[in-house]
């Protein structure tokens, strides 16, 4: 059953700042499962219905915040290459909110390729995993200054 802690996304999930709006989709290219994320117009997406989901947690509890980091989580990809799996932004004392490849069954995500999950509570993206992923969806931190990886 979804809670505020865990939704199941059935497309994409779309980040809008002032500055800036990212979409975060699913995509299957060739045997590679992974997680993109575009600018909108660049989105396979584009055209598809959005619901407003901004008055809903976890996002409710994090509008207004600025995105202070960012986590990755990747994996290794049917044709060798390292692939994105999961996005975490967080948002400070407002806390963290990763969007990763999977489905929630039950009460907690598995990993399916054609689907999105957001989570907000960092224990249930700590434990939701992926086979050939060094690490779990909640990632791990990237280091930004002046807005490139150190």
């Amino acid at each position: 059953m979804p809670t505020a802690r865990v939704h199941n996304v059935d497309q994409a999930v779309v980040v809008s700042t002032d500055s800036m709006t990212l979409v975060l989709e699913w995509c299957l290219r060739g045997y590679d499962e992974m997680l993109r994320v575009v600018a909108p117009e660049d989105a396979a997406t584009a055209g598809i219905d959005a619901e407003d989901v901004s008055g809903l947690e976890p996002w409710a509890s994090v509008l207004g915040s600025p995105v202070v980091g960012f986590g990755v989580a990747t994996q290794l990809s049917e044709s060798g290459r390292t692939v994105l799996w999961s996005l975490r932004m967080d948002f400070g004392k407002a806390g963290g909110v990763v969007v990763a490849l999977g489905e929630l069954r039950g009460a907690a995500p598995e990993y399916q390729p054609d689907n999105l999950v957001v989570i907000s509570d960092p224990d249930i993206a700590q434990a939701h995993q992926v086979l050939d992923a060094p690490e779990s969806a909640w990632g791990r931190a990237l280091h930004l200054q002046g807005g490139v990886e150190r």
